[in-house]
């Protein structure tokens, strides 16, 4: 089954294949110097093909590890959250959680005005929703409150979310 579900797995399955029902061809049914010469110019291709894929299937590794790397040192210092059209929230870091006080079970299905400010004007947020629903990136310092009435500022960045174009969540 693993030929079936591993796309990488396949493409060196069918190598081999294509490998062999070539040599099968050289030495049973071509009589043809060039075709043969030909073949042996195929396989070696299938061979050099295989190679670039399995250094490229590397190299994608590598980068994803370094990705995945660069994420965790991102969550563990950043606060993100991300809510959908509505301002519900649907995502939070553990980062955002100790920050704010909340858990991530308080906050998940929760407005994000829970963390509003009640000082902040409401012209802010208007600005904000405006600059989103546009499809641009709001940047501005943000004054939330923590779960136990404690204020704390944000520098924040919030961006809108597209999927086939179309703005999703933020």
């Amino acid at each position: 089954m693993k030929i079936i579900y591993n796309p990488h797995t396949r493409i060196i399955a069918t190598h081999i294949l294509v490998i062999v029902i070539l040599l099968i061809n050289i030495l049973f049914f071509t009589e043809n110097t060039v075709s043969i010469l030909l073949q042996v110019i195929l396989i070696f291709a299938v061979i050099i093909h295989d190679k670039d894929d399995r250094l490229i299937k590397r190299k994608l590794e590598e980068k994803d590890s370094k990705l995945r790397e660069d994420a965790n040192i991102f969550d563990k210092n950043i606060i993100v959250s991300e809510s959908d059209l509505n301002g519900v929230i649907r995502y939070v870091n553990d980062n955002f959680c100790k920050v704010s006080g909340y858990t991530k079970e308080e906050l998940l299905g929760s407005p994000h005005s829970i963390l509003r400010d009640p000082d902040t004007p409401k012209e802010f947020f208007e600005d904000l929703w405006k600059t989103i629903q546009g499809g641009k990136t709001f940047h501005g310092i943000i004054k939330n409150i923590t779960k136990d009435g404690r204020a704390y500022w944000v520098d924040s960045s919030i961006s809108p979310i597209r999927e086939d174009g179309k703005i999703v969540a933020l």
